[in-house]
């Protein structure tokens, strides 16, 4: 079983032809428990785990995984494992499903949502600083982006651990927090030649207005006395006040502060850079 791996960084190399074609090579060093270790075992592993046919080369998105291979150290435990990168001929794209480049699609939906703010942060109220009597909803206009690829494995316990997580690291030019992982569409599918691989689908929501932390408007019917129990907040006729009034830090806002939003990370924040596109 392999349990450690880590890049060999003074072995890689760049090379570029006549053409302009560039080609890559990367090799990591893997540590296993088990002496003399099956090579299929070790490969795999690297496929799931590091690299796998067609991924593409860091740093340059026209470059994909085009072999792999593995070697074993002398004392039994340790390998060495050699990925390949270069610019695909359109006969091998054309052969192995797993060379084929990813399909990008980008889209819009139209979602509802209620406001009670403005893009200023200001409380949405008539002139006499009363709340509207319906909730105010307005349209808001949200990218999507489905990338197609082939994959040599799939992971669905990857993918229920991903299932409605946030980008906790930049995502296709997107800052963190802004950018939402759907659950994807794996189909197994059988090539003659290359054998089984997976046909996955994957599908990112972007939302500019970030999806996390949740902000929520700082308001309510109570505020903390002197001795920070909760109390009923007073109108001016010492009756319950029948609308949510503004607060800061448990208070009554003072007239003339700007609103109080509380904030809540409800999604967690995963790093999207796994999925390598």
């Amino acid at each position: 079983m392999i349990t450690s791996w880590n890049e060999i960084p003074v072995t890689r190399t760049a090379e570029l032809d006549e053409k302009n074609r560039r080609t890559y090579q990367r090799q990591f060093a893997l540590e296993s428990t088990v002496d003399n270790e099956l090579e299929a075992v070790v490969l795999q592993y690297v496929i799931d785990n590091i690299v796998g046919l067609g991924g593409v080369m860091p740093g340059d998105s026209l470059a994909f995984c085009r072999g792999l291979s593995v070697a074993q150290v002398e004392d039994g435990y340790r390998w060495t494992c050699t990925a390949d990168f270069g610019f695909i001929e359109a006969e091998d794209e054309e052969l192995n499903p797993l060379l084929q480049p990813a399909e990008f699609d980008w889209s819009f939906q139209t979602e509802t949502i209620p406001i009670d703010y403005d893009q200023d942060g200001n409380r949405i109220q008539n002139s006499c600083g009363d709340p509207p009597a319906n909730a105010i909803e307005v349209p808001t206009y949200r990218a999507v982006l489905k990338i197609s690829r082939n994959e040599a494995t799939f992971d669905p316990e990857l993918a229920w651990q991903y299932a409605g997580a946030v980008n906790a690291d930049s995502f296709q030019g997107a800052a963190p927090g802004t950018v939402q992982f759907v659950p994807p569409r794996a189909k197994r599918q059988r090539d003659q030649t290359y054998g089984f691989y997976w046909s996955v689908e994957y599908e990112f929501i972007f939302n500019p207005d970030r999806f996390v932390p949740y902000r929520l408007l700082d308001q309510g019917y109570r505020e903390l006395n002197d001795d920070d129990e909760p109390v009923y907040i007073l109108d001016n006729e010492g009756e319950k006040v029948s609308d949510p009034v503004l607060l800061k830090n448990g208070k009554r806002l003072e007239s003339g502060e700007p609103p109080v939003f509380l904030e809540f990370d409800h999604l967690p924040q995963l790093p999207f850079s796994i999925f390598n596109f």
